[in-house]
Formats: C-alpha cells, structure tokens, sequence
C-alpha cells in the first residue's frame, strides 16, 4: 500500500468515527453526572460521616463497665481418716456481678478542649470535601470547554480538508482537458494530503479530549460520544485588585481548610499542656456475692451412720469508692518535648 492510499484509508477511517450515535451534553449536565459519579466526592462524604461521628461527648463521660462471673465446685469426700467427717458430695454455686466507675475529675478541660478540636476537625472534614468538589467543577469545566474546543478546531480541519479535496479534483479535470500542467497537480495533491494528515491528528487530539472528559465523568466507555449543547463564549467580569482579594478571602475554599488546619493545630498545643496537669480518678464498685450450698452424704452419730441433707446460701454486698491522685515526677521529658512538637507545626 503507498502513501497515498494509506493517508485514503486513515482520512475515510476519521470521517466514518464520528458518526457513531451521540448523546446531547450541557455543561450542567456534565457536572451533574460527575459530582455523582466521581470517587474523590464520594470519598470525602465518607471522611465527613467519620468527622460527625467522632463529633461528640463521649469523653466528657465516666467509664461504666459491668462484668459477672460465676462458678460450680462438686466435692465428693467419699474417704475421711476423720470418723466424724461429713462422707457424700459437696457442691458449691458461686454468681458474683460487679459494676465499676473510672472517672479523671481534672479531664474537664481537658474534655472541653477535645471537644472543640473536634469541632474543627469536622468543618476540617468539610473543608476538605469543598476543596475536592471545587477542583472536580474545575476539572469538568475545563474538560468539557476543551472537548468543544477541540471539536470546532476538527470542524476547521474537515473544512480545509474538503477544500483541499475539491480543488485536488479540479486541478486533476482541468489536466484532463489540457488546461492544468503536472506541477499544479502535483501541488495540490500535496497540499491534499498535508491537510488530510493534519485531520488525521486533530482527530487523535479530539478524541483524546473525549476520553479526558469521559474519565472525568467517570463514564464506563472511554469513547463514548456526545453532541456539545454548550458553546464556546466569551464573558468577562471587571474586577480591581480589592475585590479579587476580598473574594479570596471570602470564597477560597483552600484558604478556608487552611485556617480550620491551623484551628486544630492551636487545639492540639492546647491538650499538649494540660497533659503537665494532675490526674484526680474518682473510682467506685459495687460487688455483690451469692453462694449457694448443697450437701448429700453422711454422718456419723452413736446408733451408726445417718443419711445427711442440707443446703443454705450466703450472701455478702461489697461497695467501694476511692480517689486517687496522680503527678508526673519525671517522664524523660516527653510531654515538654510533646509541646514544643506541637507548636512548631502550628508555627508550619
């Protein structure tokens, strides 16, 4: 196969690719469909659910656990050197509940602390999925701004390429009547196949933007086709040097992450100092014990030997409350160390 017939194939290849069926696609329906479908969003949806679940005041309470156990001893004395010993089975039914308390008194700022940490952490959490949607909308936009432009340049190229055709097959008749010389043909067969090899590329480009934009969509078939609704326009806004910093203080969505960051960042400085403080845990526990006792055997009594059974319980109720102070003597520096760490990345 020459040349020519190879740029034939590729050119009558491009033209048949874009007449496969397409979708009608507005700017907003792209954006649309990619705040559905992309995984980043989707993502940080989650890590905001994850934000608002730790959001609580579940550290400003005590710690309340309950445990209960219980046991079963037999013990058969069938032998005894005692004569007088109780000779059967023993057997011994232990249940004992307990309920316990543990709560650091001194924790309250601690707590208050923590829970605004907490706070910030969750507007952190959104500003994070702000920051994500607004550079998918950034990405959707320019895709699909890009696609089109890249559709109206291919237009251009098929229109150059159709005038570069027609006066190929003009300059051909008029050789075939005597009133074109071989050069001129020559001529506009290479300025036929210079313009079919650039519609050749612009093509590849075009669909390249496709694809970019189906990814951003996150569209299963990455060559699938749409019909742009949107055109390509032109709008401008007039703006001084004040109002483009007043809007970037207002509406930036990374500035906004940014200062929450630095937020939690003062908030956790602020925990590394109260760990110098004391520790006052109030503790308290309630154990109640129950034993039951059954007996079947035998005694010994001056007439000879006697069946015995009996069974009693024994109940005994325990409570206790202490206090217990704790100070950090020494610990090789680790929470001054803790504090300086924390202040130089909020210092960063």
């Amino acid at each position: 196969m020459n040349f020519k017939a190879t740029i034939f194939t590729l050119v009558i290849t491009a033209l048949l690719l874009p007449a496969a069926a397409q979708d009608d696609l507005s700017l907003n329906d792209a954006i649309r469909v990619g705040l559905e479908r992309n995984f980043d969003i989707r993502i940080e949806k989650q890590n905001v659910e994850i934000a608002e679940l730790n959001n609580n005041w579940s550290l400003a309470f005590p710690r309340l656990t309950a445990d209960i156990r219980g046991s079963r001893t037999v013990f058969d004395n069938q032998e005894n050197l005692n004569p007088f010993a109780l000779l059967g089975e023993i057997t011994t039914n232990q249940i004992q509940p307990a309920v316990n308390v543990d709560w650091n008194l001194l924790s309250i700022a601690n707590i208050s602390v923590g829970k605004r940490q907490l706070e910030q952490i969750q507007a952190e959490s959104e500003g994070n999925a702000d920051i994500v949607v607004a550079n998918a909308l950034q990405a959707i936009i320019l895709g699909y701004y890009t696609t089109v432009l890249q559709e109206r340049r291919l237009d251009e190229f098929q229109r150059q390429l159709n005038l570069s055709r027609d006066k190929y097959e003009l300059q051909k008749i008029k050789q075939e009547i005597g009133s074109a010389v071989t050069t001129d043909v020559l001529l506009e067969e290479g300025n036929y196949l210079t313009d079919s090899g650039n519609y050749v590329n612009q093509l590849l480009v075009y669909q390249n933007a496709v694809s970019n934009l189906n990814f951003l969509l996150a569209e299963p078939d990455p060559t699938r086709q749409y019909n742009f609704t949107d055109d390509l326009e032109f709008d401008y806004v007039e703006l001084t040097y004040d109002q483009l910093a007043r809007q970037l203080e207002e509406q930036n969505v990374d500035l906004k992450r940014q200062y929450l960051t630095q937020s939690v960042l003062g908030y956790t400085t602020q925990l590394r100092k109260l760990d110098r403080l004391p520790t006052l845990n109030l503790g308290a526990s309630y154990l109640y014990t129950r034993n039951n006792q059954t007996i079947d055997g035998e005694r010994l009594t001056a007439e000879g030997t006697e069946p015995f059974v009996a069974s009693g319980n024994n109940v005994n109720a325990n409570f206790g409350l202490n206090f217990a102070v704790s100070f950090n003597l020494f610990d090789g520096g680790r929470v001054n160390r803790a504090i300086k760490e924390a202040i130089i990345r909020e210092d960063i």
